[in-house]
């Protein structure tokens, strides 16, 4: 299933837009299903509006992934699922370890709670600044 989330990339229309995954993938023989969120970072024009929809988005996929079972969440960059490290433990992982890759549904839930709280945070952030008084103007010389 491909769904167009907000966030990574401006397309030449000058739209936001990032694509994001869920799919099947296996451990052996046990089936987990894994979700990649295209948009992890806020690489989109801080405004209020950009802001609420990647909100909606997440909620959004957020729901999806869970009525999916998605086990696995996998990000579009390396750095923020630690992906690196997790290759590493598989060389010397031993059988009846569990796989690096899979942290649950639940926690994946987490991870959706929290880029919503995010999105919040830098659209309050925004809000905040604007409401602020504006500095007065240096004094005539």
């Amino acid at each position: 299933m491909k769904k167009v989330s907000p966030g990574c990339s401006e397309l030449i229309f000058g739209s936001l837009c990032a694509i994001s995954l869920i799919f099947d993938v296996k451990d052996g023989n046990q089936r987990h299903v894994a979700g990649l969120w295209g948009g992890i970072g806020f690489n989109f024009q801080q405004t209020e509006a950009n802001y609420t929809t990647y909100f909606n988005s997440v909620d959004k996929y957020a729901k999806i992934a869970k009525a999916r079972g998605v086990d696995v969440p996998i990000a579009n960059h390396s750095t923020f699922d630690n992906a690196l490290d997790k290759i590493a433990a598989l060389r010397t992982s031993q059988a009846g370890q569990p796989h690096p890759f899979v942290l649950g549904a639940e926690n994946q839930q987490r991870i959706f709670d929290i880029q919503q709280e995010c999105a919040m945070a830098g659209r309050a952030k925004l809000r905040t600044a604007s409401a602020a008084p504006a500095a007065p103007a240096a004094p005539a010389r």
